[in-house]
């Protein structure tokens, strides 16, 4: 038995690996890639909001979904012409600049196609360099150039919140965030909140959004940014009342421990994975996936928490770092000369002969600011 267990893990990782973009993309500290942690706040009308979710849940590879292919610096160059805007965003995160109807060179491999659906979506992306390239409603012309409306370039070494203004999919935030991809179904695990489509998004945006496309303000439509969890306390035997596939519960583990955060409006809840032509599911997902899960097996976060403003007030007493707890934090973390480590609360002893260390407030959607923590 176990090796056959190390043979399946093996093979596990060798498929992993032969994807090239096998690569969870954004900064570790990316709200997207932060785990909820402990005793996250509920919102006050979750069951309110829930209770409004209406049609089937699930996730469609095959339309309204988005292509990904791998760049390089070998990939050929070309003109890509954008009767919209394309958002440029440079400085390390910093800066965005908006250009109107232009033609620009882009790195697009041979063969490339956009997503089927009227949104046409494609993404180019080099894991190495972090180089993201995204279009809208694009497609190849007769001569080899492509069109499209509009488009940006990012870089998945940043956070994944772009400057207020960058235009893309409704929340503002780029397309390669959040999405579902074979590779993480074949290591058995997603580690990252998982991007979410529902019918009637608010106008209103809350972090990790930027904006938002709802049409229209009701007091039971969720905000861009709104983060939904499912139950953490649901185990496996529930997982088999609803008969959920091996595939489906990867992904129910990741909307235990990231959530789905709504990023998109759709004609019905949906998660995104990676389109059919690059992804190559083959059935592994389909438009029925998920959909036994019922809406009231999640919860709301609470719609008002911030990434903590504040550093913790410490000090080192007996060999153990106390701190005063900070609004709105369910963990914190310290920093030593060679590792970190989250914890709840504290006091915290530390290693013998240590000094010196650091220490943040963090939740879902950030970390706070630090305080250097010295022995008297």
């Amino acid at each position: 038995m176990k090796a056959v267990f190390g043979a399946l893990l093996l093979a596990v990782s060798t498929l992993a690996q032969a994807d090239p973009t096998a690569v969870r993309p954004y900064h570790p500290d990316s709200p997207w890639n932060l785990p909820i942690g402990e005793s996250p706040k509920i919102d006050r009308n979750s069951a309110f909001y829930l209770d409004q979710m209406s049609g089937v849940f699930g996730i469609d590879p095959n339309q309204y979904t988005l292509p990904v292919y791998r760049i390089d610096a070998d990939t050929p160059m070309k003109p890509v012409h954008l009767s919209g805007v394309f958002s440029q965003v440079t400085n390390d995160n910093r800066d965005l600049t908006l250009i109107k109807r232009t033609t620009l060179e882009a790195p697009l491999p041979d063969g490339a196609r956009a997503a089927k659906g009227s949104d046409g979506q494609i993404v180019l992306w080099d894991p190495v360099s972090g180089d993201e390239w995204g279009f809208w409603q694009a497609r190849e012309r007769a001569d080899g150039s492509w069109e499209a409306v509009n488009g940006y370039r990012y870089n998945t070494r940043w956070s994944g919140i772009p400057p207020s203004g960058f235009i893309s999919r409704g929340a503002g935030v780029p397309y390669l965030i959040g999405l579902v991809r074979p590779w993480e179904i074949r290591q058995g695990h997603i580690d990252h909140a998982i991007a979410l489509g529902i019918n009637y998004p608010n106008p209103v945006h809350i972090a990790p959004a930027t904006k938002s496309d709802g049409k229209r303000f009701e007091p039971h439509y969720l905000p861009m940014g709104a983060r939904l969890q499912l139950d953490p306390n649901l185990g496996e035997a529930d997982f088999d009342r609803w008969q959920l596939t091996a595939t489906e519960r990867i992904i129910a583990r990741a909307l235990q421990r990231y959530g789905m955060i709504l990023i998109d409006g759709s004609g019905h809840p949906k998660l995104y994975a990676e389109f059919e032509g690059t992804a190559h599911w083959n059935g592994e997902l389909h438009k029925r996936t998920l959909r036994r899960i019922p809406y009231q097996a999640f919860r709301l976060l609470d719609l008002t928490t911030q990434t903590p403003q504040v550093a913790p007030e410490a000090r080192i007493e007996q060999g153990q770092l106390h701190w005063q707890a900070v609004d709105g934090a369910n963990r914190y973390r310290i920093w030593f000369d060679d590792h970190t480590e989250e914890v709840e609360r504290g006091p915290v002893a530390l290693p013998a002969g240590v000094k010196q260390v650091r220490l943040a407030a963090l939740n879902h959607q950030g970390i706070g600011p630090v305080t250097e923590v010295t022995q008297p």
